[in-house]
């Protein structure tokens, strides 16, 4: 214990009947702790948060102001020791007490232990216990973890478990308020426009002017195949199947070399979009070598590399797009999305390219 009212405790313990009628909640209260609120919410990756905490004596009677703890029969408190504990991405940053009381307290990142109350004459309930902050990087709980507390008749009690504050389910890296598991650019704080309509913030859209659906969670998707913001990315650099005709990766315009590399993806039969057999090679006119056939699917639809992906590039290439401008590429790799779907904790496959996500403004790492 961390004061005299240790010894308190400790003699009413060994001394005294436990009174079952009697309980202590120890909860989040409303500003003036005369509510036992419902517990709060903690943002992840959203700052400090504060929580009130309070206690009360429900099974009690009605509180006499002044009445002496030893041998008193009012709803009081003679004396409290409470623990509170912070799990998973929780941490405890500070602990309040009210201003005057004399609790004392001992505090780390994980736990705070408090302990005091007024042994004579008893506290009146309900009653701050102090405030504590928390802030947090993933899933957890704040929670009341229990001890006990002594009554009005000197009898030790116990503190049953109380959630005080939970944070999100999922985690929310960026911190826009929304959790990673449904938030296309966790690694981006979304601005809120979506130029094409696709479903995926202009912040990490790989393809901002066409529309490139993300694949739904759970969805199969082929185990040659890279996704970024969930959207198909073959060659992962940032620009999207659909608006990427950079095959070679030369120069700031889409050329010649590049449509002949699309062109050898569909002889002399059409490429399956799981092969590595796809882009020309020297001889046929174009600068790569053997490339990823799914980087040439550009309207994500069937398993070949097909005529409509073929006329999707060639009116690309007949615009003569400047790279940089017309098809820019999406500023960061997004993780958990770029990771590819169905690894076992997200680990790399061999033969399979990983866009993995570097927090911003560290470049993508490929």
């Amino acid at each position: 214990m961390l004061r005299s009212l240790s010894l308190s405790l400790a003699v009413a313990g060994v001394l005294l009947a436990q009174d079952a009628s009697a309980q202590l909640v120890v909860y989040r209260g409303s500003p003036t702790c005369a509510t036992n609120v419902t517990p709060g919410s903690i943002p992840i990756n959203g700052g400090p948060t504060q929580v009130l905490v309070c206690y009360d004596d429900p099974g009690g009677g009605a509180p006499t102001t002044g009445q002496e703890c030893v041998g008193g029969t009012a709803d009081e408190v003679c004396g409290v020791d409470v623990e509170i504990r912070a799990t998973g991405g929780v941490t405890i940053t500070s602990y309040t007490p009210p201003q005057g009381s004399d609790y004392v307290f001992s505090q780390t990142p994980t736990l705070i232990k408090v302990n005091g109350g007024n042994p004579l004459t008893g506290e009146s309930v309900p009653m701050a216990l102090g405030i504590v902050t928390v802030s947090a990087t993933a899933a957890g709980n704040l929670e009341v973890i229990g001890k006990h507390w002594v009554d009005s008749l000197l009898a030790l009690q116990n503190i049953g478990p109380n959630a005080l504050a939970t944070a999100a389910v999922g985690a929310d890296l960026d911190g826009d308020g929304i959790d990673d598991a449904t938030d296309r650019c966790p690694t981006l704080a979304n601005a809120g426009v979506d130029t094409d309509g696709d479903g995926v913030d202009n912040v990490c859209d790989t393809c901002t002017n066409q529309a490139n659906a993300p694949i739904a969670v759970g969805t199969p998707v082929a185990a040659n195949r890279t996704l970024v913001s969930r959207q198909f990315d073959d060659d992962a650099d940032g620009r999207g199947n659909r608006c990427d005709f950079d095959y070679n990766q030369a120069g700031l315009t889409i050329a010649v070399g590049d449509f002949n590399d699309m062109k050898f993806s569909l002889l002399p039969t059409a490429g399956l979009v799981t092969q590595n057999t796809c882009g020309a090679t020297a001889g046929e006119g174009g600068t790569g070598a053997s490339q990823r056939c799914g980087k040439f699917d550009h309207d994500g639809a069937g398993l070949a590399v097909s005529i409509a992906d073929f006329n999707i590039a060639k009116a690309a290439f007949q615009a003569g797009g400047l790279i940089n401008t017309n098809f820019p590429k999406c500023p960061a790799c997004n993780s958990p999305w770029s990771r590819p779907i169905g690894d076992a904790g997200g680990a790399p496959v061999p033969g399979r390219v990983v866009c993995e996500s570097a927090v911003a403004p560290t470049p993508c790492q490929y």
